[in-house]
């Protein structure tokens, strides 16, 4: 998620989110856009009829009538409410008398409307599903229903041991992994536990049969995150969407940090069943597609046509399934958003020097050992978190000092689980079978180039500097993030002759900038090259490819007056990492740091993207009515892609940025190791 360090805290829009929750009980109104401002509804007597009337809908727990009713009880409002039904009208809040046409009435009484939550029933392979409607819009949801069997620490997961004939309460969320606290990343202050191996599931009907699956792997380097964080909810991809037509919107939770990715072969007690170690944060996704493929039919999607799309951390894991054997297996389209094979992946030998460190940070050698310090560790996380320093203080400490010691590196190529060289994996056809549309944004992580970056209370102003010199962008220390893991970045970073050709492109012309052509070189390295060779590698084995390169993004002066000193945004105006995404899952509400307010969001785009995402679920071609623009297949010849410009305008052009993908290109050699 947040990529640079602007951010101070989501934490006041967490706490007030729930306060007003706990507060209301129920959810706020949807209008067509599927979310509204939170507004009382009262219930006005009209005395020429002696009829009460409800406004929009219900947002409270009950509402009591003051005055006589006459004979004109019949007429008592069927107030709608989001996800319930409405039991009728009663002489108490809770319990008490129904009120009916012969109910006799008095003057004065109160009576009170109940309600009873709509709940479905799914019957699959692995159990008996009981889901509620969203509060927000209706859709029927299940919440942290698992898909695998309890977790055995630091060995792959295994099928769930459940059966239909388990019924199964899926109305809440499951717990994040282990992981560092974090106020902007939202999943860390959840519930935590190594066991986290749970999905979410939303559609409109779960009668509907042949629904498209659309399953989100969040991003986070596979170090952080969860699916608790509102900006990765669901729920909107199916509401949104046009009368008769539906989805199965599925998120998932897996194994992050050192219980996803760490080499335990060094310690005493070392055996087989560790082998996959290294990758399982990769076989608890691929674990969840198997749930998908054996359960989701009984919410009424489809098996063969699953669609799986992740942005950073989870773009890299959806390159790394789709170079293993027969990915399409699991899927049979993939949308890489912002990541790629080519990035943060560490070797072997890199794993086992990072591993060392980590088991020295724990004091353990020996396999017993480590398993017994993480059980300490895991009990902590399921204390509140909300504070660095409260009660999982010491669960904290000990993730930090690992980042500190490690970094994150996000997969590791062992040649066990990964190919040791997925890049060439991909471009021999292990993906052949599969649809892939890939692209990024162009100011990734422009905000490194931000030098200092203030709020002003008084003025109720913000003001920001950028970096006078390409040499003062911190990228030594950024990328340290990821040490231990090879990325395209690298390449260029030790190029020093072509990174300067890479600076002097466009010098003279009008608006040059040589911070923004060092932060292009830094977001190129990071995401737009990597991708461009990947995609090349995916045609070269048959795969048909959609390239995107989305410029569009929220006012500058709108996300820094929304956000105040919490503000995240490119000193160029452009998107920065995650951007898009927030238009796909229409999200703007959960994550305003970077998004700003729902007025900076035109609702035009976020119909597009959504129907752009939809389309290429349900028929593998992101063609749409609703954008009105024919996206062809990228070509080597050509490069077709399909450009959301500065001011949101969706076309397709030939080759964007040219001159940058040709003098990057030369580094492409050096990929193929």
């Amino acid at each position: 998620m947040n990529q640079h360090s602007l951010s101070k805290s989501r934490i006041p829009r967490l706490l007030a989110t729930t306060i007003l929750a706990l507060a209301l009980v129920f959810t706020m109104t949807p209008t067509d856009s599927a979310y509204a401002a939170s507004k009382s509804v009262k219930i006005t007597y009209q005395a020429n009829g002696g009829k009460f009337v409800a406004k929009k809908q219900a947002t409270k727990k009950s509402y009591s009538v003051n005055k006589s009713i006459a004979k004109k009880i019949g007429k008592l409002p069927s107030i709608k409410r989001t996800g319930y039904t409405l039991k009728g009208w009663y002489t108490k809040k809770s319990g008490g008398k129904k009120i009916t046409k012969n109910t006799k009435i008095k003057k004065n009484a109160k009576y009170f409307a109940q309600w009873k939550r709509i709940s479905y029933s799914v019957k699959a392979k692995n159990g008996t599903y009981i889901g509620y409607a969203s509060k927000e819009n209706g859709v029927a949801e299940f919440l942290g229903i698992p898909y695998a069997a309890p977790i055995e620490y630091w060995k792959a997961p295994k099928p769930p041991k459940t059966t239909s004939k388990d019924k199964i309460k899926c109305n809440k969320w499951g717990p994040s992994c282990l992981q560092r606290w974090d106020e902007v990343e939202i999943a860390s202050l959840n519930t935590q536990a190594v066991d986290c191996l749970q999905l979410n599931i939303w559609t409109k009907d779960v009668k509907k049969k042949g629904k498209p699956v659309l399953v989100f792997i969040h991003g986070g380097s596979n170090w952080r995150g969860g699916t608790y964080d509102p900006m990765y909810h669901g729920q909107r991809i199916p509401g949104n969407l046009p009368k008769g037509e539906d989805v199965c919107s599925v998120t998932i939770n897996f194994r992050l940090g050192i219980n996803g990715v760490l080499d335990l072969s060094s310690l005493d007690g070392y055996t087989d069943e560790y082998k996959d170690s290294l990758a399982l944060a990769v076989l608890d996704q691929e674990r969840a597609l198997e749930w998908i493929q054996e359960n989701i039919a009984a919410f009424g999607g489809d098996p063969k046509n699953v669609t799986v799309y992740g942005q950073s951390g989870g773009a890299g894991s959806i390159s790394s399934i789709i170079a293993r054997p027969n990915p399409e297996r699991l899927m049979k389209n993939a949308i890489i958003e912002s990541g790629s094979v080519l990035n943060r992946s560490s070797t072997v030998k890199k794993a086992g020097e990072n591993a060392q460190k980590i088991f020295n940070i724990l004091e353990v050698d020996s396999v017993d050992g480590l398993i017994k310090k993480m059980e300490q560790l895991d009990k902590i996380g399921k204390t509140n978190g909300l504070t660095r320093n409260g009660p999982r203080k010491d669960l904290y400490d000990v993730m930090d000092a690992v980042h500190k010691a490690v970094g994150r590196p996000q997969r590791c190529e062992d040649g066990n689980v990964i190919p040791f060289d997925a890049y060439l994996a991909i471009k021999n056809g292990s993906a052949k079978n599969i649809n892939v549309m890939i692209g990024v944004l162009s100011g990734e992580n422009d905000g490194y180039a931000l030098d200092e970056y203030t709020w002003d209370p008084k003025t109720g102003k913000g003001s920001f500097t950028v970096l006078k010199d390409p040499a003062d962008l911190n990228w030594g220390s950024n990328h340290n993030m990821y040490q231990g893991a090879n990325t395209y970045w690298d390449l260029m970073n030790e190029a020093p002759a072509l990174s300067q050709q890479y600076l002097k492109i466009g010098e003279g012309e009008p608006g040059y900038d040589i911070m923004k052509r060092a932060a292009d070189m830094y977001n190129d390295g990071n995401y737009y090259m990597p991708s461009t060779f990947m995609a090349e590698a995916m045609i070269n084995g048959g795969t048909n490819v959609y390239f995107y390169y989305w410029e569009w993004a929220p006012d500058i002066n709108a996300v820094i007056n929304y956000a105040k000193e919490d503000a995240e945004f490119s000193p160029w105006g452009r998107p920065l990492h995650c951007t898009e995404l927030i238009a796909v899952l229409d999200t703007v509400d959960g994550y305003h740091e970077l998004a700003g307010p729902q007025s900076a969001w035109p609702r035009s785009l976020i119909k597009k993207t959504q129907a752009t995402w939809y389309a290429f679920a349900k028929t593998g071609n992101p063609t749409n009515k609703t954008v009105g623009v024919e996206w062809k297949k990228y070509t080597l010849k050509d490069r077709e892609t399909m450009n959301i410009d500065p001011k949101g305008n969706w076309k397709l052009v030939n080759d964007p940025r040219k001159a940058d993908r040709l003098l990057s290109s030369n580094l492409r050699p050096k990929c193929e190791r």
